[in-house]
């Protein structure tokens, strides 16, 4: 009997079943999704909008220097939350957006 219950138990964790909440994201992924997901919406300029893909790239850049144990420019992301800061305070964003994003680079400069 206990052979099934192991074949079932894995069974269940291997389809997502047994596993009900996903693991939050950190600090930085949450701010690259929702730029990433705020960019359609916004009413942003050329220069705007490659900034800000510019900017997305320094982070994830930093993220997967990161995650490989090697050493991130911490000048390059501050730069790069400057920006994002900016583009926001433009008004390019709607409120909602705004507020998300303003959360999340406070949240990743408290980190």
């Amino acid at each position: 009997m206990k052979p099934i219950f192991a074949v079932v138990l894995l069974a269940a964790c291997a389809s997502g079943v047994y596993a009900q909440t996903a693991e939050p994201k950190g600090p930085l992924v949450q701010l690259i999704d929702d730029v990433e997901a705020a960019i359609p919406r916004a009413h942003l300029s050329d220069a705007q909008r490659s900034q800000l893909h510019v900017d997305e790239a320094t982070l994830e850049a930093a993220r997967q220097a990161r995650l490989q144990g090697q050493s991130v420019n911490r000048v390059k992301v501050g730069g790069a939350l400057k920006d994002i800061k900016n583009v926001i305070d433009s008004g390019a964003f709607d409120s909602a957006d705004q507020q998300k994003i303003d959360a999340d680079v406070q949240a990743l400069r408290g980190a």
